[in-house]
C-alpha cells in the first residue's frame, strides 16, 4: 500500500473545512477535508483566478488536484501573519485594526464583478433551510425577512473576519473564498458584524479571560461598524434584517456555543415583529 502523500508533508495551518500544507517554501497545498467538498474547491479556485486576474490581492492558484482521495488546490504560499494574530499582539491598536478592516471590506464591495458567482439570496435559503436548530415558525419567519431585502450584485466574501486577512509583504490578501457570492454588499457586513460582536470563547479559558475577550471584540465591532457607516450610510433597518438572515445562516453552520445568542436574538425579533412594537431598525442593537 502507498504511503498517504500528506503524511509526508509539513502541516502549516488548519481549519473546520480545509488544511494546508508546505509544498517548497513558495507554493501550499489547500486540502478540503472531505472528497464531496471538490465542487467547493473547484468553485473557490475559479473565484480566485477571476479575482486575481483582475488585480485583486489573492494568492495565485496554480493547479486543481487529488491528494490521497481529497480535493486540493496547489496555491502561493503567504508568508506573513493574519490580522487577527496581529490584533491580539497589538490589543493597543485594536480601534486602527478595526477601522483597517473595515476599509478593505469596502473596497470589496466595490469591486466590480464581470465573471459568475453563486447567488447570495439563495445560498441563504438553502442554508436557513439545513438548520436542525431552528423550529419551522423562525425558518418562515426568517424567509419572509430574506424575501424582504433586496437583490444586489456587489462582491461578497461570505466570511470575511480578521483571521482570513493575510498581511505579508506590506500588502493585505484575503483569503478563504469558497463561500464567495454576489448579492447585495449588506449581507456581507452583517456576517462580519455578527462574528466580530459573538465570537464564542474556549470553554475552557477563564472566566476573566473569556469577558475580556467577548468585550475587546465588541469593540472592534462596534469600530468597524462606524467606520463601514461612515464610508456607506447603512440603512439600520435593512442591516437589521440581514443580521436575522445571516443569524439563522449560522445556525446550520456554526459552533455550538454560538447557538444559544443566535437563536435567541432570532426569536426575540420574531416576536418583536409579531406584536410591532419594535421598528426593524432597532433590531440589531438587541444581538
Amino acid at each position: 500500500m502507498t504511503d498517504p502523500v500528506l503524511s509526508k508533508m509539513k502541516l502549516l495551518a488548519s481549519g473546520w473545512q480545509t488544511e494546508i500544507y508546505d509544498l517548497d517554501g513558495r507554493r501550499a497545498l489547500r486540502v478540503f477535508r472531505r472528497l464531496e467538498d471538490e465542487p467547493l474547491a473547484k468553485y473557490e479556485m475559479g473565484v480566485m483566478q477571476s479575482l486575481k486576474a483582475a488585480g485583486f490581492n489573492v494568492a495565485q492558484v496554480y493547479a486543481y488536484r487529488m491528494v490521497d482521495a481529497r480535493p486540493a488546490l496547489e496555491v502561493e504560499w503567504l508568508s506573513g501573519e493574519t490580522m487577527l494574530a496581529r490584533m491580539k499582539r497589538e490589543v493597543l491598536r485594536l480601534g486602527h485594526h478595526a477601522t483597517a478592516l473595515a476599509r478593505l471590506h469596502c473596497e470589496i464591495g466595490a469591486f466590480d464583478v464581470d465573471f459568475p458567482l453563486n447567488d447570495a439570496k439563495s445560498v441563504s435559503s438553502y442554508l436557513i433551510g439545513r438548520s436542525k436548530v431552528l423550529d419551522q415558525s423562525l425558518k418562515d419567519f426568517v424567509l419572509r425577512v430574506l424575501d424582504e431585502v433586496p437583490d444586489g450584485a456587489s462582491l461578497c466574501h461570505g466570511d470575511f473576519h480578521p483571521g482570513n486577512i493575510v498581511e505579508s509583504n506590506d500588502r493585505m490578501y484575503v483569503i478563504d473564498w469558497v463561500g464567495a457570492t454576489k448579492g447585495l454588499f449588506l449581507s456581507d457586513i452583517a456576517r462580519t458584524y455578527l462574528t466580530l460582536s459573538g465570537a464564542p470563547q474556549p470553554s475552557g479559558a477563564p472566566a476573566a479571560h473569556r469577558l475580556l475577550a467577548r468585550a475587546l471584540g465588541r469593540t472592534v465591532a462596534h469600530t468597524y461598524l462606524k467606520t463601514v457607516y461612515g464610508i456607506l450610510k447603512l440603512d439600520w433597518a435593512q442591516f437589521s434584517k440581514w443580521l436575522v438572515v445571516c443569524g439563522a445562516e449560522r445556525t446550520s453552520y456554526g459552533l455550538p456555543a454560538e447557538e444559544a445568542r443566535l437563536v435567541g436574538f432570532l426569536r426575540d425579533s420574531h416576536r418583536k415583529w409579531k406584536e410591532g412594537s419594535v421598528h426593524p431598525e432597532r433590531w440589531y442593537r438587541r444581538i
